[in-house]
């Protein structure tokens, strides 16, 4: 998150998960945590730092391509006098109709999405395979490069069948291995 948003490691604050204030996640679970959280901090601090440069811009008057962050300031490249702390961006943000300042990567993941649709012409679910016995989880959010489930390296390791569960917008979605085509 600090390099993210150009500001030196100790003004970041690492929060433990509370229930009180944080949404509903299923648990942790294998080695997938590091990559899944590591991911979601990435792209939420990006989407931030996107956040905080558009509206820097406009009240810079310049266009968010050419700011840049770093050491808790807000510069327009080549123009050293034009610049806004990081802090005054953020109360700005407090006091506009777009209100805080809140990175959660969701645009990002949309548009990675988008694009590998218009490539592939599908796009890729995360999703696990399991017989109630052996479970193959690939790496969450992780594209595969379009790997059957139906393919004989995966499917020949469930000698009595399986079913594929698809992480969709609203849940979860198991398929026994039949009504896969």
């Amino acid at each position: 998150m600090a390099e993210g948003l150009g500001l030196p490691l100790e003004h970041v604050a690492v929060v433990a998960a509370d229930t009180d204030i944080t949404p509903y996640e299923a648990g942790t679970g294998g080695s997938a945590t590091t990559y899944r959280a590591g991911t979601a901090a990435r792209l939420a601090a990006q989407d931030a730092r996107e956040q905080v440069l558009s509206l820097a811009a406009r009240r810079l008057e310049a266009q968010p391509q050419d700011m840049e962050l770093a050491d808790g300031w807000v510069r327009v490249k080549g123009s050293p006098d034009a610049k806004i702390t990081l802090a005054e961006v953020a109360h700005a943000a407090l006091t506009s109709p777009q209100g805080a300042i809140i990175g959660t990567g969701a645009r990002q993941r949309e548009e990675r999405m988008a694009a590998l649709q218009s490539l592939r012409g599908v796009a890729d679910t995360p999703c696990f395979v399991t017989d109630g016995r052996r479970l193959i989880l690939p790496a969450f959010g992780a594209f595969t490069g379009g790997l059957s489930v139906l393919d004989p390296a995966i499917a020949g390791l469930f000698r009595k069948g399986f079913q594929a569960t698809l992480l969709g917008r609203n849940g979860l979605f198991a398929f026994p291995c039949q009504a896969l085509v």
